[in-house]
């Protein structure tokens, strides 16, 4: 079929088939031209009036995430294990609309009452992000060979059997909202040590909650950072070059904040179960 359409001459083949489309938007395809309906930049407005947790929020990655909510409206809350910071970076935030609690996410049997504790603050939770993780215990990181079970145990009660409970209690207790769970990308790699099989362990249970139907309502997603400056990782004075990584360079906490911000819009859509990596290509070697 051959017609015209503003000056211009287009021909179409229908083939057994209906394409359940108007002539206009045909028109734009041709062209090449967006639709009105569809948005050409990332719209944050969704997110505003949400109220998020972020665990582990004040430093690093959390405190990060946090800070990127913050900015698109949302009301946050930060968790971890010392008071005396969670102080620190509430002040630091410098706005009504963040507020901390002390929690230590490996107290599962707890989980219920923090969160009705949590909703004390801003009212019931929207958004949770699960940042908090060790990466060792005071002996420094140990491989299996020489791991004894008390370090086994303390990295995954953290890491995994903590964020799970916190994530089956959010579940439960609000049946809608959206997880999103801070990986690393040594999840995706031959595990070495505790901390590595807490990252495998927690990003298998995270595809596994995005795979169940009958929570649908919640959507759970996962984001793997690779190197990235934090005090977990990187003391002060490290060089940010690193030839192993193809873009040469450790990332930052606010480059993994960006893509947490986008994911978590895109759990409101409905994406879920899905795993990012943001580690400058590393896993590629």
């Amino acid at each position: 079929m051959i017609f015209r359409f503003k000056g211009k001459t287009y021909s179409l083949s229908l083939k057994k088939r209906i394409i359940p489309v108007s002539l206009s938007q045909i028109i734009d395809r041709l062209n090449n031209e967006p639709s009105e309906e569809i948005p050409l930049v990332v719209d944050g407005s969704s997110l505003v009036g949400k109220v998020a947790l972020v665990t582990g929020g004040y430093k690093g990655i959390g405190y990060s995430i946090a800070k990127r909510l913050l900015q698109d409206g949302v009301k946050v809350i930060i968790t971890g294990r010392n008071e005396e910071q969670l102080k620190t970076s509430a002040e630091k935030l410098n706005t009504e609309s963040v507020t901390w609690m002390k929690w230590d996410i490996a107290d599962r049997s707890n989980s219920k009452y923090y969160l009705m504790e949590a909703e004390k603050c801003f009212g019931p939770i929207d958004i949770l992000v699960n940042n908090a993780g060790v990466s060792t215990d005071r002996k420094g990181r140990v491989d299996f060979d020489n791991m004894d079970r008390v370090h086994f145990h303390y990295v995954h009660d953290i890491n995994t059997l903590g964020t799970r409970k916190l994530c089956m209690s959010f579940i439960e207790r609000y049946g809608k909202g959206t997880i999103l769970n801070i990986l690393s990308n040594t999840s995706l790699r031959p595990a070495q040590d505790a901390y590595f099989t807490s990252k495998w362990a927690l990003r298998a249970f995270t595809e596994s909650m995005g795979l169940s139907n009958e929570r649908k309502k919640v959507t759970i997603n996962g984001l793997c950072p690779g190197p990235i400056k934090t005090d977990m990782s990187f003391g002060p004075g490290v060089s940010m070059y690193r030839k192993e990584i193809p873009n040469r360079r450790i990332g930052m906490p606010e480059e993994v904040a960006e893509l947490a911000f986008v994911q978590l819009l895109s759990g409101l859509s409905g994406i879920s179960g899905q795993i990012t990596v943001c580690d400058g290509g590393e896993i590629l070697n």
